[in-house]
């Protein structure tokens, strides 16, 4: 594809791609809220609409964790979601 004349730097997509970006968006948009509403109700942090929910794999090799996702950030802080050592997920608030 080529840019598109109005934004140099956009790319437009076919309609079949569009279609799939649209059902693959929706999808993970609604994964999203749902574990965003577990580590909520999980570490005590209030979910609003104006609640950052973003999905952000990084792991750190100075950690003895890998962080999987950074999930909720609230006015004050931001929850984080990691797996142990042993496989099993759990929260963190605030993320280290």
């Amino acid at each position: 594809m080529t840019p598109t004349d109005e934004r140099p730097n956009s790319y437009a997509m076919s309609e079949e791609d569009q279609s799939r970006v649209t059902r693959l968006y929706e999808e993970i948009s609604s994964r999203l809220e749902e574990i965003a509403l577990i580590g909520a109700r999980v570490t005590g942090i209030e979910l609003t609409a104006d609640s950052v929910r973003k999905f952000a794999p990084s792991s750190s090799r100075f950690l003895d964790y890998d962080v999987d996702i950074e999930i909720v950030c609230g006015p004050t802080s931001c929850a984080c979601i990691y797996r142990d050592a042993d496989g099993h997920w759990a929260w963190q608030n605030p993320c280290a």
